[in-house]
């Protein structure tokens, strides 16, 4: 649940960065936009896509190359997208995190005793 709040804040944050960002072009902002709105949206939809992390890693992939493949003609903005592609690709890589409850009113009943 944690890992999903993080990539839905770096989606967020992309959709974000394209209003606010001063260095990002059109491309670079029609781009972070997209991949943006895109994370957001299957990081904090409720039904369990065994493939959204897949997607998400392949959305991180394309963000850190897009700089190249749609000739950016800022620094800043290559190394935004760059740097936040590392950090989603990482994200959705890394397994869900299961919490369990053990104790408290919503822990299941202990077995034996």
């Amino acid at each position: 649940m944690l890992l999903r709040w993080l990539r839905g804040l770096i989606g967020a944050w992309l959709v974000m960065a394209a209003m606010i960002l001063p260095f990002l072009d059109d491309r670079a902002r029609m781009n972070d936009s997209l991949v943006g709105f895109v994370t957001a949206a299957l990081a904090v939809s409720g039904a369990k896509f065994g493939w959204r992390r897949k997607v998400q890693g392949a959305l991180a992939v394309w963000l850190a190359v897009a700089p190249w493949a749609l000739r950016y003609k800022s620094t800043g903005a290559v190394l935004h997208d760059v740097l936040v592609g590392l950090v989603l690709f990482v994200l959705s890589l890394l397994p869900p995190v299961r919490e369990r409850v053990s104790e408290g009113p919503f822990a299941p009943p202990r077995r034996g005793g």
